[in-house]
């Protein structure tokens, strides 16, 4: 029997425990050592069954795996539920691997993808590479090691470069609060400035205590810039 054919808690075909939505965009969570959900698509039952025991060597016992034996399969799937690695033969039933590839690329962004085929770690390793995939597995060297290898290092990369993208994406949305700061306050000191002008060419017909009045309201407009542009300099600080 299979290894995804048993009860093993190590492999579960059913759709629970994925329905886990993406976390917050300026947040990223610790990462585990190694992934814990994965689908395989892959119609090899000999591969099946080498490389789901050597993923639970490697992802221990919060390891959920999932099979899927077609390309159309697995993208509804992946629809559905979220995934750390995806495992993809390059033949498939219905579409060659490349092509899964390029349309998962095109679906998730934290999501590690590798590519498998029997040879052709050259020409086709590096197509895969340039549509999406983190990595090639040839399946002719399918040795637990070898596995762990390409495996891991397919999982970090994708995990660093979608830490990456939310840095950029948490440093994008404070530069654009910065300026819709600078702004607001580029308007107060323009309407300063003009209550300036207008309280110099009335200076000589206002009485002396309408000009304390609003020379006391010039100030308190003045400090309340002032603090604005500090607050804003403490919090650039604090982010630096």
């Amino acid at each position: 029997m299979a290894p995804w054919e048993t009860s093993s808690p190590y492999l579960d075909g059913t759709a629970q425990d994925f329905q886990l939505e993406h976390e917050p965009l300026l947040f990223v969570p610790a990462a585990p050592v190694a992934p814990q959900k994965v689908l395989l698509v892959d119609d090899e039952p000999v591969a099946r069954d080498v490389l789901a025991e050597t993923l639970q060597e490697i992802c221990g016992p919060r390891l959920r795996m999932h099979h899927c034996s077609q390309g159309l399969e697995a993208l509804e799937v992946l629809r559905r539920r979220r995934f750390d690695l995806v495992l993809i033969d390059y033949w498939l039933p219905d579409m060659d691997g490349l092509e899964l590839v390029s349309t998962i690329a095109d679906m998730v962004d934290d999501t590690a993808v590798v590519l498998m085929a029997r040879g052709g770690e050259g020409s086709l390793g590096a197509e895969a590479l340039y549509r999406g995939a983190r990595h090639f597995l040839d399946k002719n060297h399918l040795e637990p090691e070898t596995v762990r290898q390409v495996l891991l290092e397919a999982w970090h990369t994708a995990r660093m470069d979608w830490a990456a993208s939310c840095h950029t994406a948490s440093m994008q949305h404070r530069l654009e609060e910065t300026q819709q700061q600078l702004e607001q306050m580029s308007r107060q000191v323009a309407a300063l400035l003009e209550q300036t002008r207008q309280m110099q060419h009335a200076a000589a017909t206002l009485p002396p205590a309408e000009m304390m009045r609003q020379f006391e309201q010039l100030a308190q407009s003045l400090q309340q810039t002032q603090q604005a542009l500090s607050r804003m300099q403490q919090a650039a600080a604090e982010r630096g």
